[in-house]
C-alpha cells in the first residue's frame, strides 16, 4: 500500500499583509506625478522659450553670425518722423502725476 503524503495544515493569514498591500499604491503615484511634473516643466521651457529670454532666465538669443563685410554693407539708418520722440503736454504731465500720487498714497 503507498503511503499517503503529509501536508502541512495552511497557515492563518496575518493582518499586516493586507496592510502593506492598501500602501503599495503609494510610491507609484509618487514616481508618476514626479514624471508628470517633469514633462510639464520640460515642455514650459520649449513652449515659453521667448518669454524665459524675455525675463532673462536664458541669456540673449543668438542670431546669425555676421561678418564684418555683411555690417559695413549695411546702411546706417536715418531718423525718420516715426522716430522722434512727441512732447508731453501739460495735461498729461498732470494726470501722470496724479497716478505717482495715487501710487505714493497705497
Amino acid at each position: 500500500m503507498a503511503r499517503q503524503k503529509k501536508t502541512r495544515p495552511a497557515a492563518a493569514r496575518r493582518k499586516t499583509t493586507r496592510k502593506k498591500g492598501r500602501w503599495r499604491w503609494i510610491p507609484k503615484l509618487m514616481l508618476l506625478t514626479a514624471c508628470v511634473g517633469l514633462a510639464l516643466f520640460i515642455g514650459a521651457i520649449f513652449m515659453m522659450e521667448e518669454e524665459l529670454r524675455r525675463i532673462g532666465l536664458f541669456g540673449p538669443k543668438e542670431g546669425k553670425a555676421t561678418d564684418q563685410s555683411q555690417v559695413i554693407a549695411q546702411p546706417i539708418p536715418e531718423n525718420s518722423p516715426a522716430d522722434v520722440v512727441e512732447e508731453v503736454t501739460q495735461e498729461e504731465r498732470q494726470e501722470l502725476e496724479a497716478i505717482l500720487q495715487q501710487m505714493k498714497e497705497k
